[in-house]
């Protein structure tokens, strides 16, 4: 045998084990180049623990096919009887081939089966990346908010720890400005919670991140979105809305009407049908005979029609089950628009952050000075932390609407955070 031979089969051994080594390597490397937010979300979609999940179920559920294209296999039936004929020991033997054939169109809607539980499987990939392109953009813009409330509450604790070092510094101090020292000490008290609560909420962030992305905390902080200078805008009703409820109920009703098809052509009875040889020695001349063997069921006793009853009122349901979710879809856009509408307005209202920062300097100014009260100072503070939140609750609410819209037109993984 020359070595060509050898080699070829050698080969295509080598290089059915290099592929899944350079397909695993290019997936480990694909969120190596980090270099936008974007980055970050692509990261997120092509690795997130869901998504693999699902589309390894999916890579799987790709084989439903095969399966159903495979045609019974042929049967050998033999049977042997000795005994004596004519005062003469004799053996008679004989041998059937069955070859099973299928009727009423089984073997085809076994496939159209297996293509519609593919595409529901599909649709689970779809839907899984959803959850985590909403989930990532959320946790991304809240990342950024906690950074701007936790430096309003720094700036806070920083100028309350000011005051009430400038207190210790006195030798006496006057019973309003002891009140005042202690009034400090209790509002530095409440921000340095609040604090522990945002910086909680924070390490939460950063761990779902980390799990979606595969990517280092230093990574993602380095590339968190800015603050939403244009927003879209959205129109009435959309009649193009593709996302992963509509495409499951639409695969779940195709489903159904492959299940009612099988159903029926199960109703018709299979056939076996194949040749037969029968030899019969110890006789003179050792006769043999060769004929034909068919088998089927008799279809007496039932023609299926429990099953075929059960998948006509499936189907229906199917069909009641696409336009209802066409309904919901159509009734959440529009709660959505509404819902992202009041929150650019209620954004765009408000002042600019240098006013109330300049405002916010002026009342300091006048609490070092000696013209306003301790509680001034403290409101102050209070009222840019909670208008901070406030801010930050209604851009969040603007982008949860937003993604939510992206996600019902089925424009998701073309948009761009």
């Amino acid at each position: 045998m020359s070595f060509l031979s050898y080699r070829v089969p050698f080969l295509v051994l080598m290089a059915l084990f290099i592929l899944p080594i350079q397909n695993s390597h290019a997936q480990s490397n694909s969120c190596d180049s980090i270099k936008s937010t974007q980055d970050v979300l692509d990261c997120a979609l092509s690795h997130h623990p869901d998504i693999q999940l699902s589309e390894s179920s999916l890579e799987r559920d790709k084989f439903l096919k095969s399966i159903a294209k495979q045609r019974p296999n042929p049967e050998l039936n033999t049977s042997l009887m000795s005994g004596q004929t004519g005062g003469n020991d004799g053996l008679n033997t004989e041998f059937g081939l069955l070859i099973p054939l299928e009727v009423g169109g089984k073997r085809k809607n076994r496939i159209r089966q297996a293509i519609a539980n593919e595409s529901i499987t599909q649709a689970q990939v779809l839907e899984s990346k959803e959850l985590t392109a909403l989930n990532t953009v959320l946790a991304l813009y809240r990342l950024r908010q906690i950074h701007s409330e936790l430096a309003t509450i720094n700036e806070a604790l920083s100028t309350f720890e000011n005051i009430k070092s400038n207190y210790k510094k006195r030798t006496t101090l006057a019973p309003e400005q002891e009140i005042s020292s202690n009034v400090f000490g209790l509002a530095a008290d409440e921000y340095k919670l609040k604090r522990t609560t945002l910086m909680q909420e924070e390490e939460s962030l950063k761990k779902f991140l980390e799990l979606a992305t595969g990517l280092s905390q230093n990574s993602i902080q380095k590339h968190l979105p800015g603050s939403k200078s244009r927003w879209p805008v959205f129109q009435g009703a959309s009649q193009d809305m593709k996302n992963s409820a509509l495409a499951k109920t639409q695969a779940e009703t195709t489903l159904a009407a492959a299940n009612l098809r099988l159903a029926k052509s199960q109703a018709w009875p299979d056939f076996k049908l194949g040749p037969t040889l029968q030899t019969q020695s110890g006789t003179p001349g050792n006769p043999r005979a060769i004929g034909m063997n068919i088998s089927m069921s008799l279809p007496l006793l039932s023609w299926n029609r429990g099953n075929i009853q059960y998948a006509q009122r499936d189907k229906s349901r199917s069909a009641l089950a696409y336009e209802l979710a066409r309904n919901k879809n159509q009734n959440e856009r529009q709660e959505q628009i509404l819902r992202y509408q009041s929150a650019i307005a209620s954004l765009k209202s408000l002042r600019s952050t240098a006013s109330m920062n300049t405002e916010h300097q002026s009342i300091e100014k006048y609490f070092e000075e000696g013209l306003i009260p301790t509680s001034l100072v403290i409101e102050s503070h209070r009222q840019i932390f909670e208008l901070t939140e406030s801010m930050n609750r209604q851009e969040l609410n603007a982008i949860d609407a937003l993604w939510r819209l992206f996600i019902i037109d089925g424009r998701f993984l073309s948009e761009k955070i």
